[in-house]
């Protein structure tokens, strides 16, 4: 099972979409004052001397609490159904399914965050830009090549058993 590249490819996906839990995404700055988005948490620094952290979940008037829980939601899924079909070697039409549902579920999964991050900052005020994608944000596209690049390999390896089927 570890033998094979799709292997690694898909379980390099699994570990990058996860990091996008806890590594920023997304930030917005006005002046002094930042704001980082996570996966899981927003931080706000006011000034450079002071930091405050609050969870997306517990904030009463954030309005992209329903596109984060989404995105959370999207992110675990994701990584149950790659993880799924990496112990589908065996059977590799079923593989080709969980990668390609592992595929648009990480679609789904950067539209959400796209929506997410397009609305006004929650903590800080006179945010004059859209902001800016931060290191978590390159992960989600890098796992998607990923995932692709796995399905790739399953469907030479599905060509590969039949042309000997065929030969025997």
């Amino acid at each position: 099972m570890w033998q094979r590249i799709q292997t690694l490819y898909l379980t390099l996906a699994i570990v990058l979409n996860l990091l996008t839990l806890v590594l920023p995404l997304w930030r917005y700055d006005a002046g002094t004052q930042m704001e980082a988005l996570s996966g899981l948490q927003t931080i706000a620094y006011v000034d450079p001397n002071s930091s405050q952290s609050m969870w997306f979940f517990s904030h009463p008037n954030s309005i992209k609490s329903a596109a984060n829980t989404t995105f959370v939601l999207l992110v675990f899924a994701a990584a149950a159904v790659l993880t799924y079909g990496i112990f589908l070697y065996t059977k590799r039409p079923r593989q080709i399914q969980m990668a390609y549902a592992g595929l648009f579920i990480l679609l789904g999964q950067t539209l959400s965050l796209v929506l997410a991050t397009r609305q006004e900052p929650d903590f800080i005020g006179g945010a004059t830009d859209v902001g800016r994608p931060e290191i978590g944000f390159l992960f989600i596209p890098v796992s998607i090549v990923l995932t692709w690049l796995a399905l790739t390999r399953i469907r030479k390896d599905e060509e590969l058993v039949r042309s000997v089927d065929r030969i025997r």
